[in-house]
């Protein structure tokens, strides 16, 4: 009986090793923050909306940089790089950016807007949403534009 007892304890003993031991899940957090996301890779323009523009059939494409034509790098060191096409004309700028409340709106003079705080419609590994307030001819409240960047 001893060596019965024996054995099934040894063999108890082996089984608690290897179910301790074939631990699939990971302890290291694999979630990405908004820094990581923002400062991965180069971001190009997609499209701008202006919605009440838009409804009220007033041009705007003027006062607004062509989307297609930019692209921003924002950097871990709160610096970016953005080029833009406006009226036929390429600029380049740099800059600096920074979160600013609770990480939900994005500071930095971006692509000639006047606002320099933007707010983050959305941040994900292939979206960057931002909109913010601009003027517009014959409107006499500012209105919101959207810009849209892809990965």
């Amino acid at each position: 009986m001893t060596k019965h007892t024996f054995r099934t304890l040894l063999l108890m003993l082996l089984s608690l090793t290897v179910f301790t031991a074939c631990d699939s899940d990971d302890d290291e957090d694999t979630t990405l923050t908004n820094t990581d996301l923002i400062t991965a890779e180069t971001w190009k323009g997609d499209e701008i909306r202006v919605p009440a523009l838009d409804a009220l059939n007033i041009s705007y494409k003027d006062r607004l940089p062509d989307p297609k034509t930019m692209t921003i790098k924002f950097d871990r060191n709160g610096t970016y790089e953005a080029q833009y096409t406006l009226n036929g004309q390429s600029t380049k700028t740099t800059g600096d950016w920074e979160f600013t409340d609770n990480e939900r709106k994005l500071s930095g003079n971006f692509f000639n807007f006047p606002s320099s705080e933007a707010d983050i419609d959305e941040l994900s590994a292939t979206q960057l949403h931002l909109s913010t307030m601009i003027t517009a001819p014959n409107i006499p409240i500012p209105v919101k534009a959207e810009v849209r960047l892809v990965r």
